[in-house]
């Protein structure tokens, strides 16, 4: 816990977003570095159990809720927090959790394309969606997932964690990962959600090739003159994540 503490490099300034905090193990080494910390548990025996530890700590936050309130939106608790935040700090938004596995997927997908205020995520998952947000074109595991975070972060493996280091003990393997925010600003916020509605759409036809995946999506002129740049003859998984913003920015023109 305290390697996931450490690697978020937290200031007094910063927001803590922690999603599944437990009994709060790391939740206590989070609170004596961060300027406010929101922790998110579902399980409502647990959310009394860190209520009453946190009681007298003013600026730990517990919420009972499911962190996200949708496959493509976070729970009102998150996003209210991030939008208050960054409208009254200077101060970076930070996750730094250890991610319960159902959820890691789509909740770093929401936070990273959904709110530009989240500058770091810090988080243990499981090595499976490991290597799909760390996945290189042309393999299986790349899609909408690594384009997206690759896009607006990158990505460093922290650490590698057997089975033995949890309790109650998992089957799999997890890692421990950092994302960084790019800082250059390449695109606005609504073209982010464009290009990832684009994304999402075109992998629901992953086995075709982009000629016929965009068919089902675009007019013929559009798809056309995305062809005088790219080759439509590939399938998503082979298009780099650069080629996927010029391709949105393109269907979104026309």
């Amino acid at each position: 816990m305290r390697c996931l503490a450490d690697s978020a490099e937290t200031t007094e300034d910063d927001l803590i977003l922690e999603v599944g905090p437990g009994t709060g193990g790391l939740t206590d080494l989070l609170f004596k570095r961060a300027g406010r910390v929101l922790c998110i548990e579902i399980d409502r025996d647990l959310t009394e159990i860190l209520s009453e530890r946190f009681a007298d700590t003013a600026n730990v936050e517990i919420v009972c809720a499911d962190a996200l309130a949708s496959k493509h939106r976070v729970c009102q608790p998150i996003s209210e927090a991030i939008e208050s935040f960054s409208s009254e700090s200077s101060g970076a938004v930070k996750l730094v959790a250890n991610l319960p596995y159902q959820i890691a997927t789509p909740l770093v997908m929401n936070l990273a394309v959904s709110f530009p205020a989240v500058r770091r995520l810090c988080f243990t998952v499981q090595a499976e969606v490991g290597d799909r947000l760390t996945a290189s074109p042309g393999s299986k595991e790349f899609g909408p997932l690594a384009i997206m975070t690759q896009l607006l972060f990158t990505t460093k493996l922290t650490a590698r964690i057997g089975p033995a280091s949890f309790w109650p003990r998992p089957t799999i393997d997890s890692v421990m990962l950092r994302m960084d925010a790019i800082t250059s600003p390449f695109a606005s916020p609504q073209e982010v959600q464009e290009c990832a509605t684009f994304v999402r759409n075109i992998f629901e036809f992953r086995r075709k090739t982009l000629r016929g995946a965009l068919g089902y999506l675009v007019e013929n002129d559009v798809r056309e003159s995305l062809a005088k740049d790219l080759d439509l003859s590939q399938r998503p998984e082979q298009v780099p994540v650069e080629g996927w913003l010029q391709m949105s920015r393109i269907v979104q023109a026309s």
